[in-house]
């Protein structure tokens, strides 16, 4: 080879490279701020004088504004095209993040999380399709292994990254480092994605009309769902009912003639796969709501402090990520089902364990059982997303994955709903919020029951 073509060769390389660490800390960001702020909601309700109900809007703010948008950004890609949607995405993130840091109120800081999330579903829509544009054909396992090992590690990330903050600094720190992470990402990005002709039988109105459709289909929803977990009044749910019904009939009408089926009839016509979707649903349900009781279940009742529980809320992710491993080995051993079955019970029988902590408990203690939910956890997920697949045609399975990230989302924002009301209304029973995480748990479990007695189809066995 000679020179001159090593060095293009090596140029290539280095572009490639910074190209797919955009992609990658992209994501990581998004993710990262996901988990952040869970730590952080007892120091921010006392910061700036609210509740702890009310501090976990920006929690389930964040996590509502992604499921709400996450299906109208895959349409939205097929216009604008990935690269320009994820740039898009990273600047209104990282603008967001100047923002969180500078707000002074917990309404403005609110307001900028929702325009994080905004720009956090544009990076998660197009992120594996990136990852697919930028890996070789032959390293795209290689890619794809990379991409879920980014989301593992920024899911340890956030908790770690929040106990340091908060022990030396500000809360408002939280949100600074995104910045210049924010910058750099977006200036590889602009500099070494690359550019792409846009061949789209899909019209930038359709998608705009699927915007609007989701957004007002999900405002609707989440406002229904909001009088039970903040306490709205009654009469707030007169103009949703309406919204509701006319967003979901248009939203169906819509999709009966889409380009794209985000909602394709051929994997919900069958029993199965139904059945995943109400075990992602309750699972991801009972994992979300505990998560987000925590601080304030081991602050406020066992006394611990914001180090402690920095250590506390990482075991459960550590051990999900070890768990996931093998469980990748298990299942050439043990049915995906059985060990679907068997993570759900063990993390039912770790919450449930937790709430029966009594104070005062120690470090280790805690610990052990937190991470028990984090073990159960991982021998649960990885498998079920297998056997959902299986129960996908091929030619469905790009749709597929983004039913899943929809419906682990969904379900995340769900419990913490759920959490947030019982912070609400039951203030003095920290404990209950695991109680009606186990009951999640065990609506999972029997869904997972129910699909186990299904016959996978033959063309995807």
């Amino acid at each position: 080879m000679s020179a001159k073509n090593l060095s293009e060769d090596q140029s290539w390389t280095m572009r490639r490279l910074t190209a797919v660490t955009a992609v990658f800390l992209g994501v990581a960001l998004v993710i990262i701020d996901s988990t952040i702020v869970n730590l952080a909601l007892p120091v921010l309700a006392q910061s700036l004088s609210v509740s702890d109900a009310t501090s976990t809007w920006l929690v389930i703010a964040y996590q509502m504004v992604l499921v709400t948008l996450l299906f109208p950004s895959i349409v939205l890609a097929s216009v604008l095209g990935r690269r320009q949607l994820f740039l898009l995405g990273i600047a209104l993130f990282t603008l967001a993040s100047l923002g969180c840091c500078l707000a002074g109120s917990f309404g403005v800081l609110v307001c900028f999380r929702i325009l994080q999330a905004a720009g956090g579903s544009a990076i998660l829509s197009v992120n594996i399709s990136l990852v697919e544009q930028l890996f070789p054909k032959r390293q795209l396992s290689r890619g794809l292994g990379l991409n879920t090992a980014t989301i593992s590690l920024s899911i340890i990330l956030g908790p770690l990254i929040a106990g340091f903050i908060l022990v030396h600094s500000s809360w408002h720190w939280l949100f600074a480092f995104n910045i210049p992470l924010g910058l750099f990402t977006l200036c590889a990005g602009h500099l070494f994605f690359p550019r792409e002709r846009i061949h789209s039988t899909t019209s930038l109105t359709y998608s705009l009309e699927t915007l609007v459709l989701a957004i007002l289909f999900f405002a609707a929803c989440f406002s229904l769902l909001g009088i039970f977990s903040y306490g709205f009044p009654a009469w707030t749910a007169l103009p949703a009912l309406p919204i509701l019904a006319l967003s979901t009939v248009f939203l169906v009408r819509s999709q009966r003639r889409a380009p794209i089926k985000l909602f394709p009839d051929a994997l919900y016509a069958r029993t199965g796969f139904r059945a995943s979707m109400f075990c992602l649903l309750f699972c991801f349900m009972a994992q979300s709501g505990t998560v987000l009781a925590m601080p304030f279940f081991f602050m406020e009742f066992l006394g611990f402090d914001i180090a402690d529980i920095s250590f506390l809320l990482i075991c459960w992710p550590l051990l999900h990520i070890l768990a996931s491993v093998s469980s990748g080995e298990l299942t050439a051993r043990v049915s995906p089902n059985v060990l679907c079955l068997a993570g759900m019970v063990l993390c039912a029988l770790g919450i449930l364990s937790i709430f029966l902590l009594e104070s005062p408990a120690s470090l280790a203690q805690t610990a052990v059982r937190v991470a028990v939910c984090g073990l159960g956890f991982g021998l649960f997920q990885a498998p079920n997303d297998t056997v959902t697949l299986l129960w996908a045609p091929s030619a469905l399975r790009t749709q597929t994955s983004a039913i899943l990230a929809f419906m682990r989302t969904l379900g995340q924002t769900l419990g913490a709903m759920i959490t947030a009301g019982a912070l609400l209304w039951f203030p003095d029973a920290l404990e209950l919020s695991f109680v009606l995480a186990v009951f999640s748990a065990v609506l999972g479990i029997a869904a997972i029951l129910t699909r186990s007695l299904l016959r996978v189809p033959e063309e995807q066995a």
